[in-house]
């Protein structure tokens, strides 16, 4: 689970980062065409999960995102 600081933290990570590539595979089994919308649709629907344990999948797609661009940095 994940708390609305948390979210709100990795939000403020996202909106400082400038030049986000356009794709971006996130997995092996993963792959956006469309990172930045994609980051978008994430974080409603990490919002909506905020204090269910249920649906965590959302923000750890976020964090996975912000590692894979952090080591490419």
């Amino acid at each position: 689970m994940y708390t609305e600081n948390e979210l709100a933290e990795l939000k403020q990570w996202f909106d400082t980062q400038e030049n986000l590539p356009k794709e971006l595979i996130i997995s092996k089994a993963i792959r956006t065409t469309n990172l930045a919308e994609t980051i978008k649709i994430l974080f409603i629907r990490a919002k909506e999960g905020l204090n269910n344990p249920n649906l965590t999948a959302d923000y750890l797609l976020l964090q996975q995102i912000k590692e894979i661009l952090s080591t490419q940095a």
